[in-house]
């Protein structure tokens, strides 16, 4: 099921890529470049009083004390962006781009783990592979809905920089909830950005799609519990993560992570495997 193409130090998971889909099956109100592409909007943007964190990289988990992959570094990004005076509006090519990347990243990513765990090298229990097996579907419609509106990925090539991450529970599903916090973040990040710039139907769209990441989070935090990784409840918030001020410094940390442009096995959209809708509705918004 999955080829591995050797380069050095790197491996490549490859398959054949998802066929672009029909743009005028998910129109967003109309083409993508006749709303405010290349317009800079104004406004102030809102902080949340429950994020952005200050962490750092860890590879390490136990029980509730849990030293994720993926702890950001976002206070320092923002605070960064806010000095420099980079932080502020985005337009909504710009959004729907970084959007696009993470979704095929997300698509991508998740193919590498459910490969991995039907050939044995990731333990997982059939229910948690079920259910990595439809968050993978929802992430190709959303792929799908994102590029049908005009959106171009920054790259269709990604990396995971530790191979651990595929084959240890005990730091594959710290890793997901923190991309998935990411993924989350984003969203919030790019439905703010919609209101600000007078674009309610976008906005809707972006928290319909944050939500399912949302969904996606519980889950895995489920089959971790139930794993012994982690321990509480899989619905541990009341209010979602609000990490940044713009869907920029997602694909930003996506590479300072190294999941973009790092180094380790190097994955091709979409991953190895199929993509399996069986179970899924709401396939539009």
């Amino acid at each position: 099921m999955r080829s591995v193409v050797s380069s050095g130090d790197e491996r490549s998971i490859r398959s054949t890529v998802h066929p672009v889909p029909d743009r005028s099956r998910y129109p967003i109100g109309g083409p993508v470049d006749h709303r405010l592409q290349g317009q800079q909007c104004s406004g102030v943007l809102v902080q949340s009083s429950n994020g952005p964190r200050s962490q750092t990289v860890r590879r390490a988990c136990k029980g509730n004390a849990c030293m994720s992959v993926l702890e950001t570094r976002a206070t320092q990004r923002m605070a960064s962006r806010l000095q420099s005076g980079e932080a502020g509006c985005e337009d909504v090519q710009s959004i729907i781009n970084i959007a696009a990347t993470a979704e095929a990243f997300a698509v991508t990513a998740l193919g590498g783990a459910i490969d991995y765990a039907i050939n044995g090298l990731l333990p997982l229990t059939d229910e948690a592979i079920q259910s990595l097996v439809a968050a993978r579907a929802t992430e190709q419609i959303h792929y799908d809905f994102l590029v049908a509106a005009g959106a171009e990925p920054l790259t269709l090539t990604f990396t995971i920089p530790d191979e651990t991450i595929l084959t240890d529970p005990a730091t594959f599903f710290p890793t997901l909830i923190e991309l998935e916090e990411v993924f989350i973040a984003a969203y919030i990040a790019a439905a703010q950005q919609f209101a600000i710039l007078g674009e309610p139907d976008l906005a809707e769209i972006a928290l319909q799609i944050g939500a399912v990441e949302a969904e996606h989070r519980v889950g895995v935090r489920f089959f971790a519990i139930e794993a012994g990784v982690l321990t509480g409840v899989p619905n541990d918030v009341a209010f979602e993560k609000a990490l940044f001020a713009t869907v920029a410094e997602a694909a930003d940390l996506l590479t300072e992570l190294g999941f973009i442009g790092g180094t380790g096995i190097v994955v091709e959209y979409p991953g190895p495997g199929v993509i399996d809708t069986t179970g899924l509705t709401q396939l539009e918004p």
